[in-house]
This record gives C-alpha cells, structure tokens and sequence, in this order.
C-alpha cells in the first residue's frame, strides 16, 4: 500500500478512537520512504506507518490506533 493510504487510513482510526493527530512526519532512506509517524496532540500517543513492512511486520502500528485516547498528554 502506499504510504499516502496508510497515512489516510492511520487517520481515519486515530480519529475514531478520539485522537487528534499531527501532521506526519517522514523518514527517508537512499531513495525509500521507510516510515511516516504521527503523535496524538491530546494524550500524546504515537502511530508509525511503515509502506514495505518486513516480511513478518505490519504497515500501520502504535497505540493512536490500538487504544482510545486517555487525553493528558
């Protein structure tokens, strides 16, 4: 998946479970996009989204898109 629908669809999840999120930062590596990562403005919970996952990995992760947001930052 590209990185611009993970990054669309971090947001979507963050956003249901109360979460307001940054802007998406990225990390870049010899001509790859590696990961973009995101932190919840509210409660200060973080979703990485990763466009080439390791075999055994996951494109869209951290605790914005596990859990509902606790607020205090």
């Amino acid at each position: 998946m590209k990185t611009r629908e993970l990054r669309k669809t971090a947001r979507k999840v963050a956003k249901a479970r109360g979460h307001q999120l940054t802007k998406f930062t990225h990390l870049m590596g010899a001509g790859w996009d590696l990961a973009s990562h995101a932190q919840c403005e509210k409660c200060g919970f973080e979703v990485s989204v990763y466009p080439s996952p390791a075999p055994n990995g996951i494109d869209i992760a951290g605790n914005a898109v596990a859990v509902n947001c606790g607020t205090p930052a």
